[in-house]
């Protein structure tokens, strides 16, 4: 199983690009964050005013699509097994949240939809459902 910790704020590519020089972010458009998040099957975020700041940057507050929390494993992984790590991490979600600032995005509820491109392993799957989340 893998993990990958996704879009958060300030981005260290921004900042990296901050030490050269002076930039500024555009905003766009929540619909047009929106429109890039449901081809993708993900959330979108609010970015905060101001975040870039500190690091020779500006910015006015802009939606973006975000990809937060993800977890991967290989198709051939028992759906039993799957559905127990679902459920096991749902189940002691607080605990996961305080290991990095990152993880409070996650969130059984949407954690579904959060999949991008990505096909949902049928153990996750019949786990959401069964919490109701799923349809």
């Amino acid at each position: 199983m893998w993990f990958n910790g996704g879009a958060f704020y300030p981005h260290h590519k921004y900042i990296q690009f901050g030490t050269k020089k002076k930039f500024r972010l555009l905003p766009f458009s929540k619909d047009a964050a929106q429109k890039v998040a449901d081809k993708f099957g993900i959330e979108v975020q609010q970015v905060p005013a101001g975040i870039y700041n500190e690091n020779n940057g500006s910015n006015e507050a802009y939606w973006s699509p975000s990809l937060v929390v993800v977890f991967g494993v290989r198709t051939g992984l028992s759906d039993d097994l799957v559905y127990k790590m679902a459920k096991a991490l749902a189940k002691n979600k607080e605990a996961f949240w305080k290991v990095n600032p990152h993880h409070k995005f996650y969130k059984p509820e949407v954690a579904w939809k959060n999949t991008g491109s990505a096909p949902l392993h049928p153990g996750a799957a019949r786990f959401y459902k069964e919490m109701g989340y799923m349809k």
